[in-house]
């Protein structure tokens, strides 16, 4: 079982999903097990949103079972 650890910042929580998508299909491993690690909301000058981070488990692409 391969760990990996991510973040993603989104406006909305469309924009939350699409980054988690897009990150879930740039790993190296087949995601079996996805959990939140934290989240955050971040206000600023013209970049509000929220932060989350992820832990991603699973096998490696090319890893037969």
């Amino acid at each position: 079982m391969e760990v990996r650890v991510f973040s993603v910042f989104g406006r909305s929580n469309e924009g939350l999903e699409a980054g988690i998508n897009k990150r879930i299909k740039e790993l190296d491993i087949t995601v079996e097990k996805l959990s939140l690690l934290s989240s955050e909301e971040q206000t600023g000058y013209m970049m509000s949103g929220s932060k989350a981070t992820f832990i991603a488990m699973g096998r490696k692409k090319n890893e037969k079972l």
